[in-house]
Order: structure tokens, then C-alpha cells, then sequence
């Protein structure tokens, strides 16, 4: 089994998994708007920590998406 796949796949608005309609939306307002991106914290040793910007994109095979999505959202 190949752990790679020759598609990339961004995951988008798991709020509204059971909407495709508003994922739609979702999905147009990145196309107009750039990448929607989530703010994580960073924390290192002694207490440091910095915030900074994330994107999750995944190049697992669409076959393993549904196991994927149940496992991360």
C-alpha cells in the first residue's frame, strides 16, 4: 500500500461535515480569499512559546480519507 498519493487534499469546515452547501461556501471563499489558516501556539523549553499560522493539507490516498477524517476531523 502506498502511503502517498499523486493528489493533494485539504480537509475543510469539518463544523459542517453533514452540509455540503455550506462546505461549498467554505471552499469558494478560499478560492477568492487565499488559504484559511488556524493559529497553534509553540512551546518550547523554559517556558518560550511563539504563535504562529498553520494549513493542514494531506497527500494520503482518497481510499484512506474516511479513516483519516474519523480519526482528525
Amino acid at each position: 500500500m502506498s502511503a502517498i498519493s499523486d493528489n493533494l487534499i485539504h480537509f475543510l469546515a469539518r463544523n459542517n461535515k453533514e452540509s455540503p452547501g455550506k462546505q461549498l461556501d467554505v471552499f469558494k471563499q478560499i478560492v477568492e480569499n487565499g488559504l484559511r489558516t488556524g493559529r497553534v501556539q509553540i512551546k518550547f523549553a523554559e517556558g518560550a512559546s511563539i504563535i504562529n499560522q498553520i494549513i493542514c493539507f494531506t497527500d494520503i490516498p482518497l481510499r484512506e480519507c474516511n479513516e483519516h477524517n474519523c480519526f482528525y476531523g
